[in-house]
């Protein structure tokens, strides 16, 4: 088997690459950050069998060990390429950017043991499917469009876990266009809604 860190590793690690292919029996595992960075800046990323030169399939989101103290994937500051996000689950705290790019959220986006965040450009991300915690923070730094009925946004993990946990959405909120879907947002009995933009216009 090929390990990259391991079970006593405490340094951070840093992919830095326009593509990746992982096979076999793989592990990565370290008790400090790991970051997958695109080389350039325009690398479109996929997650999950999502569209991207950078394509992270879930068999290989499955060698990301629990206990990273966060991951990071994209370029938050810099990058200008799309992100596309179908079905895919982490177990330590996430944050996906693309800083002047775009994010479509095309499957579920579940997090088992940490909180999601999401960094776009302003303009924006899209929501086709849900964003699932399971009492951590969902934050999203951008405009999102609802582009299916029914998308949610939920930190209670589908009421497992009442409390839930803060929901932060710093753009406006709206369907795409000519469409008027419906959009949930549930933060349990403890967390609390903040949204820093208009609803609905």
């Amino acid at each position: 088997s090929s390990v990259i860190g391991g079970g006593s590793a405490t340094g951070n690690i840093t992919i830095n690459v326009d593509d990746l292919a992982l096979a076999g029996s793989m592990s990565i595992q370290s008790s400090g950050e790991l970051r997958i960075t695109p080389r350039t800046a325009s690398t479109t990323i996929g997650l999950g069998g999502g569209a991207g030169t950078l394509d992270i399939s879930s068999a290989e989101l499955g060698y990301l060990e629990d206990g990273f103290s966060s991951i990071t994937i994209g370029d938050t500051s810099s990058g200008t390429g799309l992100i596309t996000i179908n079905a895919s689950t982490f177990t330590d705290d996430v944050t996906i950017g693309s800083g002047n790019g775009s994010i479509d959220v095309n499957g579920n986006l579940v997090n088992n043991g940490g909180s999601v965040t999401l960094i776009g450009s302003g303009s924006t991300t899209t929501l086709t499917a849900d964003i699932i915690t399971n009492g951590a923070t969902i934050t999203i730094d951008d405009r999102v469009l609802v582009a299916a009925a029914g998308v949610e946004l939920d930190t209670t993990n589908g009421g497992s876990t009442p409390a839930g946990a803060d929901i932060n959405i710093t753009g406006a909120i709206d369907s795409s266009s000519g469409n008027n879907f419906d959009f949930t947002a549930d933060a349990g009995t403890s967390g609390a809604l903040v949204f820093g933009g208009d609803i609905g216009t």
